[in-house]
């Protein structure tokens, strides 16, 4: 007798443990479902974020691209000796006699862009009859892919279009997926605008 009293307890002890876990089951699965769930559902936003692009370039060339944001794009070959090699247009589709002009050279298609740098800039170019604001941007350590984006001389509207926007449009190419990049084109160029305001000759 005294031995089963004192089996009597870890029997005991045995069946609180089995009824516990037997509780305990149906919880663990119902985590176990949810935590399934979360892991699929974060999978499946990871590869929708994955497949949707940053942007779309409307014209891609080996070193930058064009974004269209509502706007009307138009290129010029080469005509005489002195022309770029490619004359780019682009403006508003409300506002078609404020361009931004990009003078492209032949080497920007060459290889993709391992820079983005502002080199220079020029007040009140004379070209085609009117002044430009004149800027440089190297897309190219070895100088062969610069390109020369003109905008209108600032008249004092603190929204123009060729400078606020149209910059913005431009995109350096650094690989063949034109992936997301800093700086960007508009960021190095963004120290021309005290410069373009108060009327200043040039500048690097």
């Amino acid at each position: 007798m005294c031995a089963l009293r004192m089996f009597m307890p870890q029997l005991e002890g045995a069946e609180m443990v089995r009824k516990a876990t037997f509780l305990a089951l149906p919880l663990v699965s119902f985590l176990l479902v949810l935590n399934h769930a979360a892991g699929a559902d974060s999978a499946s936003l990871s590869e929708h974020s994955a497949a949707m692009p940053p942007r779309v370039c409307e014209i891609r060339l080996r070193a930058w691209c064009i974004v269209q944001e509502n706007s009307i794009i138009t290129d010029t070959p080469r005509w005489a000796d002195t022309d770029a090699e490619h004359t780019w247009r682009i403006h508003h589709r409300d506002q078609p006699d404020s361009s931004l002009v990009i003078l492209e050279p032949r080497g920007c298609r060459a290889a993709v862009a391992d820079t983005v740098e502002a080199v220079r800039f020029s007040h009140a170019v004379a070209w085609e009859g009117r002044n430009w604001d004149e800027m440089q941007v190297r897309l190219r350590k070895d100088g062969t892919c610069d390109l020369i984006l003109r905008v209108p001389v600032f008249n004092g509207d603190p929204l123009e279009w060729p400078f606020n926007t149209g910059r913005v449009l431009l995109v350096a190419c650094k690989d063949d997926r034109c992936s997301l990049n800093e700086p960007t084109i508009a960021d190095v160029t963004e120290k021309y605008r005290p410069l373009r305001e108060r009327g200043e000759k040039s500048a690097k």
